[in-house]
C-alpha cells in the first residue's frame, strides 16, 4: 500500500499562479468538484488564490450519487453559506438548470452595479477551477452548447487557461485542473485516486482498488452480492478480491490477475455500475 501520495506537477504549479493573476479580472468563481467527494474534491488553498471573489460550488457527476446524499449535503454547505449545485455535464446536462438561473441573477446584478456607475453592460466574466477530472471543461462545453475546450476521462487534459465566450451574457475562463502541493490526508488521497482525480502514476490501481475494494466492504457490501455474486462475505478483503476475481473469470495457472481485477473494479465504480453513492457524506 502506498504510503505517501502526492501529485503537484509543473503545470499545476503554474496553472495556480495564472489563476491567482486572471482571478482579479473575473466577477465570479465556478469550482467544480466532484459529487462523489464533496468534501475532498475541493482545494483547500483555493481560497488563497482568488481572493473574496464570490464563488458557486458545482459539484458535477451528480449522476453517479444519490438523491438523499446530494440532499444532505447541500444542507450542509448552505448552513455555512456556501452556494452549490449539483450537476452532471456529460451525461444527463442534470442541474444545469439551476446552474444557468443562478448566472443569470449574477449577471444581472453585475448590470445593475454597472448602471449605477454609469457604466455599460458586459458580460458575467467566470472563471472555472477545481480539481482534475472533475469535468469542468465538459461543463464549460455544456454550458455554452459546442465541444469548445477539450475533454476526456482522464486527469490533466487542460494546460492552460482559455477564454471562451457564451452567448452575449458570459465569457468563462477554463483553467487546468490542479491539486495541493501536500495530500495530508492519505485517505482523501485514496478516494481521489478511486475516482480517477489522481494519476496511476501518483497512485497506482492496486493501491486505489485495494482502498475502493475495503471501503465497499465496510460501506457497501451489498455490492459484491448484487454485481459479482458473493453469496457470503469473506472475513478478509484477500478472500474477497479472490471471490470476485474467480467469479469473473480473471484467473491464470497459479492464481489470480490480481491488478486486472482492481482495474474492474475502479472501472465498474468509476461508470457508476456498482450502484449511486458518495465516498462521503457530511458528519
Amino acid at each position: 500500500m502506498a504510503e505517501n501520495i502526492n501529485w503537484y506537477p509543473g503545470h499545476m504549479a503554474k496553472a495556480g499562479r495564472q489563476i491567482k493573476e486572471q482571478a482579479s479580472l473575473c466577477d465570479l468563481i465556478l469550482e467544480i468538484g466532484d459529487a462523489r467527494l464533496p468534501r475532498s474534491s475541493r482545494n483547500p488553498q483555493l481560497k488563497q488564490l482568488i481572493g473574496n471573489k464570490p464563488s458557486l460550488l458545482v459539484l458535477n457527476k451528480a449522476d453517479l450519487t444519490g438523491d438523499e446524499e446530494q440532499r444532505r449535503w447541500l444542507a450542509f454547505f448552505r448552513d455555512r453559506k456556501q452556494p452549490a449545485v449539483f450537476a452532471s455535464a456529460a451525461r444527463k446536462k442534470k442541474g444545469l438548470k439551476d446552474l444557468d438561473q443562478y448566472l443569470d441573477r449574477e449577471y444581472r446584478a453585475l448590470c445593475e452595479r454597472l448602471k449605477e456607475r454609469g457604466r455599460r453592460p458586459r458580460p458575467l466574466r467566470i472563471m472555472i477551477v477545481g480539481i482534475p477530472n472533475s469535468g469542468k471543461s465538459a461543463l464549460l462545453n455544456a454550458m455554452v452548447g459546442a465541444n469548445r475546450v477539450k475533454t476526456g476521462n482522464k486527469p490533466g487534459l487542460t494546460r492552460s487557461l482559455q477564454w471562451v465566450r457564451s452567448g452575449d451574457h458570459l465569457e468563462l475562463l477554463d483553467s487546468p485542473g490542479i491539486l495541493w502541493p501536500r495530500l495530508d490526508d492519505q485517505n482523501a488521497a485514496l478516494a481521489l485516486a478511486a475516482v480517477g482525480s489522481i494519476s496511476r502514476d501518483a497512485c497506482s490501481e492496486e493501491d486505489c482498488g485495494w482502498f475502493l475494494l475495503n471501503w465497499l466492504k465496510d460501506q457497501r457490501p451489498e455490492v459484491f452480492r448484487e454485481r459479482y455474486r458473493v453469496e457470503e462475505m469473506p472475513e478478509h478483503a484477500e478472500e474477497l478480491l479472490e471471490q470476485i476475481a474467480r467469479n469473473r473469470g480473471m484467473v491464470r495457472k497459479g492464481g489470480i490477475r490480481e491488478e486486472e481485477t482492481y482495474i474492474m473494479l475502479l472501472k465498474e465504480y468509476r461508470e457508476g455500475k456498482l450502484g449511486k453513492f458518495m465516498l462521503e457524506l457530511p458528519e
